[in-house]
Parts: structure tokens; sequence; C-alpha cells
């Protein structure tokens, strides 16, 4: 009975590195920040500006001061390079991706009122990672993707010329597919009549796939203490989605087959994913009637990723259930982190406009839990971008160097048939367009 009893320990360790969720990475957590081409040219440190109809994002206070109701429109391009190398010195490169990634805002003071408005369409977390099926990640992650569309009404109000306040309430949907392998012949060889490992036997497939969709709110407030002066304040709310779908294993043979009742099996899965909660505060100043510069701080709430956990929502049968439970949840524990950004804007002529920008993204995710379908490091920015405008149309480019310092990790995630340790090298190229039209 013992022997039984702690075989079935050992095949459920073995199937549980198969069926946890996994979500995918940008940078600084799960977080992109692809809000459009105006910001990120000054390395997103735009909270105390009103000039774009990105304001609805980063802060909608500033939505009075537009001068006019605008539109806009665009698209960033993000390419992200990753590569592992193991302790033994081999290196792993994950598949190039193109990921794009478009925004569109629309907003500005409702006429003559005191009133303003806005709406906005984003993208702000997800991406995806993709590693070799044969490689060291194989039985931690594969393919995996996260999409996710963020709406983002708000309504802003100007209590005089030098302070207003907004607020809005943020809709999130997002779909999810994480892919990886399963090794079948290491869960047979622990199920009766417990044959020998045969590592010849053909891995098996996993995937766990679904969408969901939440709600939260933001508030904002924009303050001009003196000319030439700007500060602003805003706050965005946790938001949870329960990521409702499938999970699925196929290929599967031998004793796991005919405990999973053919070599595919597949039932409901549920996971809630949490996005944190952030606040912002940034001070912007015009060094002369040309020149501005300004420095942002954000606080971000990654702690409420603390675990993941899916619950099989079909299943009834207890020795199945045993088996996908075990290892569930999977722990996360990120922490809280700060950012910040420098950004500086010069008007070179009537129609022309330069900007450069520095950023500094703390990664929440800890070396503990650190494992390749979240491949996350600390971030250093540097943008440089341009805008462009004739009459009532605008043109900004933007261009962001995302660097990744190395980091080496040495955890148990994995174990025992796989490991996240070693050294990861990430670097991202970020390239932003966007149009603007001023009613």
């Amino acid at each position: 009975m013992r022997r039984v009893e702690a075989k079935t320990g050992l095949v459920i360790g073995l199937v549980a590195l198969s069926s946890q969720p996994g979500w995918t990475v940008g940078s600084r957590g799960l977080g992109n920040q692809a809000i459009g081409a105006y910001a990120l040219g000054q390395g997103n440190a735009v909270v105390a500006r009103a000039e774009d109809p990105s304001a609805n994002f980063f802060n909608p206070a500033a939505l009075p001061f537009l001068g006019g109701t605008m539109f806009g429109l665009g698209a960033e391009v993000i390419t992200p390079y990753y590569s592992h190398v193991d302790t033994a010195g081999t290196e792993e490169k994950a598949a190039n991706h193109v990921f794009v990634i478009p925004n569109l805002f629309v907003g500005g003071p409702l006429g003559q009122t005191k009133w303003a408005w806005g709406v906005g369409l984003t993208s702000p977390y997800g991406l995806g990672t993709t590693w070799d099926t044969n490689g060291f990640s194989k039985y931690m992650a594969t393919d995996s993707k996260l999409h996710v569309l963020h709406a983002n009404p708000n309504l802003a109000y100007k209590i005089n010329e030098g302070f207003s306040v907004a607020a809005g309430v943020d809709y999130m949907r997002a779909d999810a597919d994480l892919k990886r392998q399963v090794s079948v012949g290491a869960v047979n060889s622990q199920l009766p009549p417990y044959p020998a490992y045969d590592p010849t036997t053909p891995d098996g497939n996993f995937q766990q796939k679904g969408d969901g969709a939440g709600w939260g709110w933001n508030v904002a407030a924009f303050v001009k203490p003196k000319e030439g002066q700007r500060l602003g304040l805003t706050y965005r709310s946790k938001i949870s989605l329960t990521i409702d779908g499938t999970a699925k294993l196929d290929n599967m043979s031998g004793a796991m087959a005919s405990v999973f009742g053919g070599n595919s099996y597949s039932t409901g899965g549920e996971s809630v994913l949490r996005f944190p909660d952030a606040t912002t505060l940034g001070y912007s100043v015009d060094l002369n009637k040309k020149w501005n510069v300004e420095a942002d701080v954000e606080w971000t709430g990654w702690s409420t990723f603390d675990e993941q956990q899916i619950n099989y929502t079909q299943e009834t049968d207890p020795t199945r259930l045993a088996i996908l439970n075990t290892g569930n949840p999977q722990p996360r524990q990120w922490k809280d982190v700060f950012s910040a950004a420098l950004g500086t804007q010069y008007q070179l002529s009537e129609r022309w406009k330069l900007r450069g920008g520095f950023m500094y993204m703390d990664s929440p995710v800890p070396n503990k839990t650190y494992e390749p379908s979240i491949p996350d490091s600390d971030l250093y920015g540097i943008a440089l971008g341009t805008g462009y405008k004739v009459g009532a149309i605008g043109v900004d480019v933007a261009y962001l160097a995302n660097l990744f310092p190395n980091r080496t990790v040495n955890n148990t995630v994995g174990a025992p048939l796989s490991s996240a340790s070693g050294t990861y090298k990430s670097f991202a190229n970020s390239f932003a367009l966007n149009f603007s039209y001023k009613f």
C-alpha cells in the first residue's frame, strides 16, 4: 500500500509539471506600455502633459486642456529577443516574434463647458514567448501567448484654469494560450505495472486556453501651480479576470492514456488573472518657450500576482483530480515595484518637435519563482522621437531600445524533469507610429 501511495505521489508531481497555468511577458512583469508614439518618444514621461489624445490613458484630467477635440490612431511594433544559457554554458534562443499593437484615442473639451471626455482602446499588457519543443523549457513552457484589450472611457472637469480632475472605468479582456510538453514515458514508469522509464516514448502535449474579462476604475488630477509648470497624479485600480476555457492533453500512451481514457483528454479549466493597481506622479516644467522636461515616478502593486491556481470545472473523477491538482496553486510571489522616467521635448520649428527620454522599470519577478514563460528582468529604456504637424494633422514616430541586464537564476522551478536555472538574456526594439487630427 505504501509503495502504491509513493508511486501515485510521483505520478502526480510529474503530471503537475505539465498542468500549471502560465502567462506571457512584455517588460515589467506582464506590462508592455505600448500606448502611442507621442508618449514613447519621451520614455512615457507624459503624465503631466496635455498635447495628445493619449492623455486619456496617461492622465485623463489633462483632457480639458487639449484645446479641442482630438482623434488619434496608431500602432507600436515590438520585436523582443530572448535566450537562455544553462549551467553547462549551452545557449538556446527563443523564437523571434514581431508584435503589432494598435491604439486608438478620441477626446477633448465638451464645447464651451468645463467638462471634457475621452475614450481609449489600448493593449497595455501581453505579448508572448516561444521556446523549442525539444529545449530546456519543454516541460515548463513552449508557446505562451497573452492578448489584452483595454477600453477606458473617462470624464474630466476643469475646476479652474489651474486645476482639473477626472474619473473613468476600465474594461479589460484577455485571451490566453499556454502550451508545453508532457513526459509520457516518465509518467508511465510511475503507474502500474511500473515499467522501466523509456526515454524514447513520444512526449505528450498540454494546452491551456481561455478568455475572460474584468472591470476596474481610475481617477486623476492635473495641476498648474505656476506658469510653465504642471503636476499630474493618477491612480488605476486592480482588475481581476476569470480566464475560462479548456485544458487539453494529447499524444498520451500506455498507462497514462488508460488513466485519462485515451490518447487525448480535455476538461474545463478556470483561472483568475489579477492585474495590479498603479499610482503615477509626474512633474513637467518649461525650461523656456521651446524646451520642456518631465520626470515621472510610478508605483505598481504587482504583489497582487501572488499565485496562480487552475480549477478543473468539468472533471469529477477523484483520481484525475488528484493528479491535476497536485502542485496547484503555483506560487508567483511577485513584489510591488517602483519605476521612473525622464522625458524631454524641444520645439524645433513651427511644425517639428524633437523628443527623447529614459526609463527604468524594476522587475517584480523574484528569482525563486522565475520561469521561462516570463523571462523578465529590470528594464533600462532609451527613447527617441519626433512629431510633425501641418494644420490639424499630426504625425508622431518614436523608437525605444529596451535594455535588459542579463539575469542569472538559481531555483527549483521545473524540477525534477527540467530546470529554469541559468542566465537569461533579453532585448527588445519598440517602434511606434501615430496619426492625430484636431477637430
